[in-house]
């Protein structure tokens, strides 16, 4: 896995307990509109289960969104709520 640490904004949202794996995740996610399971064991250098098990775990903290089924399975990032209610999101580009 690349050494490179999310960006500092980034970590501030970020819940506790995250593996740091996770957070690269979620900073490739930051700067792609959208990757899939298999863009994550390639960056990450990680296994297939390994990376079905931290994408399980990031879609049920909601901090990233499940689009599609199967291999044409992608994901990005969740809207975030800010103070006011008002939702911030990514762009999503599926396909």
């Amino acid at each position: 896995m690349t050494d490179s640490a999310p960006p500092a904004g980034l970590l501030r949202e970020l819940p506790p307990g995250l593996m740091r794996r996770q957070a690269y995740f979620l900073s490739l996610l930051s700067a792609q509109p959208s990757l899939t399971r298999r863009d994550y064991e390639k960056l990450a250098g990680i296994s297939h289960t390994t990376a079905r098990q931290d994408l399980a775990e990031l879609v049920a903290a909601g901090l990233i969104l499940r689009h599609g089924s199967a291999r044409s399975c992608r994901y990005s990032l969740a809207a975030r709520q800010s103070p006011g209610g008002a939702s911030r999101s990514c762009s999503v580009a599926i396909g």
